[in-house]
This record gives structure tokens, sequence and C-alpha cells, in this order.
């Protein structure tokens, strides 16, 4: 092999190695994906009250989300094997990214975690979520107001 083959091998090779991550993070995204577009009304909406989907109960500790005031997210999930459940939330009414955040379990069957959502020019905006145990995925979702 000349030189120039195995200059050009390991350029590919790293780039490979660069891109990779992103690759596999995308693809992992994309399958997590729910096949068909949820409307609001499946979305379960969090508040002070407690929401329950497929026998998952969520409550906020507030009513009313403010961006960049954390607020905290207690789910009871009956029967779950998970030491922590994944949340995913992305903006429906403007784009904001994709925030993620990790709930721990304090007991049992409960899962507590802390929830910080960046600035956003409107004056409110809907979050939509994915809460899943990595077997199973509920959808809230909740109202920021700024």
């Amino acid at each position: 092999m000349n030189l120039a083959s195995k200059i050009i091998l390991i350029i590919t090779v790293l780039i490979a190695g660069f891109l990779a991550p992103d690759a596999i993070n995308y693809t992992q995204q994309y399958l997590n994906q729910p096949t068909e577009k949820l409307s609001i009304e499946q979305y379960c909406m969090l508040s002070s009250q407690p929401c329950t989907q497929n026998s998952v109960k969520m409550t906020l500790n507030k009513d009313v989300i403010k961006p960049l005031v954390t607020s905290q997210i207690t789910v009871q999930w009956q029967h779950s094997e998970a030491e922590t459940l994944q949340l995913t939330m992305q903006g429906l009414e403007g784009e904001l990214g994709t925030v993620k955040y990790l709930l721990k379990r304090v007991s049992d069957n409960k899962f507590q975690g802390n929830i910080t959502l960046p600035v956003c020019t409107l004056d409110e905006m809907t979050w939509l979520g994915q809460l899943t145990d990595g077997k199973t995925t509920v959808y809230p979702a909740l109202k920021m107001k700024g």
C-alpha cells in the first residue's frame, strides 16, 4: 500500500470515528420517535394535580413552569425495573431544541427529577415529551409561561 493510500485510509477512519457518535445518536432518537405524530390531546398535561397515562402517574411541584426556574417532577411507575427514567422534551410552538432529563428512583415505584426549561421569546410555550423506562414510553406535556 502506497503512502497516499495510507493517508487517505487514516483520514477516512478519523472522519468516521468523529461522525459515528452523532450518527448513532440520531439513529437512536429516530427509532425512539413515535411512528405517527400524536395530537396534543394524547399527551398527559402535567401540573400539581396528578395526570395518569398507561398507569403511570405524573405530577409537578407547581402549576406554572417559568423559564430558567427549576421545577420538580414526580412519577409513580408501577413494576418498572429501571433505576432511572429518561424525559425528552421539545417545544411545540417554537424550536428551542431538545432538552433531556434523568429522573432517579427515590423509592420502590417513585422517581423524581428536576426540570429547567430554556428562555423563550413567546409568552407561552407548550413542551411535548417522551418519558421512558427503556421498555415503555408515556407522553407528558407541560405549559411554560414567561
